[in-house]
């Protein structure tokens, strides 16, 4: 067996079925997603395959280091937020959480860094557009976008996104 079907066949992605649909059928996004990826089907595909390839990364690169990762991949644009660790009833291996996806940021041209600030740019996509963050000197905002994902503003810049370790995929 070799490594890709061992690592596909003990980790699993949670959450997948759940978080696609919220974004295909987000109002601000979800006509560039339509546009790009077709129907629901596809564009589920296409983010198993962003999240499947940041798992052998985990695994392989990070030593299966348990913990939140942003990932991006710069051929489909996908951007997704993963909580990498024990899940489920199985205590023995960690598995992808996904807990949220980003808008789709369709990047060419990558630098040292630039993964880190399109996450960025990507997670101040969904705020909505009622959250005022403050850029005025000495001031701190904090937004929830979710349940298990908070984002914290420093002067109007993001300072800490709970995020261990960027990756780019392809």
């Amino acid at each position: 067996m070799d490594f890709r079907t061992l690592l596909e066949s003990k980790r699993k992605i949670i959450n997948t079925d759940h978080a696609v649909d919220r974004l295909y059928d987000d109002l601000r996004f979800g006509k560039d997603i339509k546009t790009k990826f077709g129907d629901i089907g596809n564009f589920k595909k296409a983010v198993e395959k962003v999240v499947r390839s940041a798992m052998d990364i985990i695994v392989q690169r990070r030593k299966d280091k348990m913990g939140k990762y942003a990932v991006h991949s710069k051929g489909t644009g996908i951007g997704a937020i993963i909580d990498w660790g024990p899940y489920s009833n199985d205590n023995r291996n960690n598995h992808a959480r996904i807990v949220t996806l980003l808008p789709i940021k369709q990047v060419h041209r990558f630098q040292p860094g630039d993964v880190k600030l399109t996450v960025e740019q990507q997670l101040k996509m969904l705020l909505p557009e009622s959250v005022e963050i403050s850029s005025e000197s000495d001031t701190y905002d904090r937004y929830d976008l979710n349940e298990s994902h908070s984002l914290h503003f420093w002067e109007g810049d993001i300072y800490d996104n709970e995020i261990m370790d960027y990756l780019l995929t392809n």
